[in-house]
């Protein structure tokens, strides 16, 4: 190669026949032509350039910045020049117009002329005024008479600045960063509430502003947990600089579950929505049981299943002793025999163990699973049943046991209980959280379950 070149425009196919005839004659007193190029450029602040169909951006200076709204502007002024050796024409009247937006851009000035000459310039100023506060573009267009550049254009943007600026404190007064998480310290995790408590969690929340106009709070919900709401229905608020407004949530769910929200503040200071997480957990209360000691559920339609009838029985338990046999949840004649079905554990811990009653196939009959490893005393353990109409699956803090075959009759006068089967037999320890589902829960709904252990 003799001879490269790099330019950052595009010619005409005259210029580069021309160029072409003169490198390829290689003869010094042969000549095809002058090579003329029509050559426009736009250049922004501190003579920096702008790209054919650019985006918006503070080094050239077609990113405004900020802005108040209502009342400042920012003005730029920007130049047309002819950095070629021919000359070429802006074709539309007025020359320069601009596309979409909302009206927060405007041309102050246009250029002064609209035929140009190699090394000839002209002004033209923008304006960025807006109305509303948030992001703001438009795209800047200039026809002209270039073949390869028929029209020029490139974006201009800007962000509307209120002048109000939130900032929201939790309990303690410690600020809640937008895009955080929950955390004790300023009360967005909102920690343990008890689903048979009176009320529930409340927390108080403030809202300040620290800017120099008024702060529109306009809205203020939570997204993804019906757990959490406020103490009353809002209404939008002006909160004048350096003022402030409190706002209360109550955090109460009859789920006994962890519940994770984001909690939403639609204000109009830069950044909004302001939104963080908050969370609370929903429990159930612990039931403490001795030898004799019992549940009664009595006999509702709700525990009376039709015979087989798929079902889940599932709950946490915490032995003080693990000797004999132990019944999280039964179904029987009073505190005697006939059963309809018993769930728990026996075998000192080292099965789980499901009884078939009178009308189950074989009838009164132990289906154990065998527990690896066996329970111990004095630590959780989440237990499930979860039958399908054939068979039994045992679960241990989530995880798959075995199963055994399985068939129940089930008895309407016979009471629900959780806790001791027998006058004679119970579970000596603690109980949290017993479910019975009408449907056999499969492995990974309960292997969620289990990762929500009792505090």
């Amino acid at each position: 190669m003799d001879e490269g070149r790099f330019m950052n425009v595009a010619v005409s196919a005259d210029w580069v026949w021309a160029e072409y005839q003169n490198i390829a004659a290689n003869d010094l007193f042969i000549t095809y032509g002058v090579a003329e190029m029509q050559l426009m450029s736009v250049v922004g602040s501190g003579g920096i350039y702008i790209g054919n169909n650019s985006t918006a951006t503070a080094v050239n200076g077609t990113d405004f910045g900020l802005a108040l709204t209502n009342s400042a502007f920012v003005d730029r002024i920007f130049a047309i020049t002819n950095s070629g050796d021919a000359a070429f024409t802006l074709t539309d009247t007025p020359p320069l117009s601009l596309v979409g937006g909302d009206g927060a851009f405007v041309i102050v000035a246009q250029p002064d002329k609209t035929a140009f000459y190699p090394g000839e310039s002209s002004p033209f100023t923008l304006r960025f005024k807006p109305l509303e506060f948030g992001q703001h573009s438009a795209a800047v267009k200039i026809a002209t008479d270039i073949d390869e550049l028929p029209l020029f254009a490139f974006e201009v943007a800007g962000c509307g600045d209120s002048g109000a600026a939130m900032v929201l404190l939790g309990t303690n007064g410690v600020e809640i960063v937008a895009g955080s998480g929950a955390e004790i310290s300023n009360g967005t995790d909102f920690g343990e509430w008890r689903i048979d408590a009176m009320s529930g969690v409340a927390h108080s929340f403030t809202i300040t502003n620290t800017g120099t106009h008024a702060l529109s709070v306009d809205d203020i919900y939570f997204s993804g947990s019906e757990g959490f709401k406020l103490f009353e229905p809002f209404a939008a608020t002006s909160v004048a600089p350096g003022g402030a407004m409190t706002f209360g949530v109550l955090f109460e769910s009859g789920i006994a579950v962890e519940h994770v929200a984001d909690m939403v503040v639609v204000n109009n200071s830069p950044g909004t929505p302001h939104r963080f997480e908050v969370r609370g957990r929903a429990t159930t209360p612990l039931l403490s049981f001795e030898t004799q000691s019992y549940v009664d559920l009595g006999t509702a339609g709700k525990f009376n299943f039709e015979n087989n009838k798929p079902l889940t029985v599932e709950g946490w338990v915490h032995y003080d002793d693990i000797t004999g046999t132990q019944m999280i949840y039964s179904k029987n004649n009073g505190r005697k025999s006939t059963y309809s079905h018993m769930f728990g554990m026996r075998n000192e811990g080292t099965t789980l163990a499901a009884y078939t009653g009178e009308g189950g196939t074989p009838k009164t009959t132990w289906r154990d699973i065998e527990i690896t490893p066996p329970l111990v005393t004095g630590r959780w353990y989440h237990l499930a049943f979860s039958f399908d109409g054939t068979n039994l699956y045992g679960y241990v803090n989530g995880v798959l046991q075995g199963s055994q075959p399985f068939s129940y009759n089930c008895y309407t006068a016979h009471n629900a209980k959780i806790g001791g089967y027998s006058d004679s037999v119970g579970t000596k320890g603690l109980i949290y959280d017993m479910r019975l589902w009408d449907y056999a829960r499969s492995r990974s709904e309960i292997a969620a379950q289990a990762l929500l252990p009792p505090n």
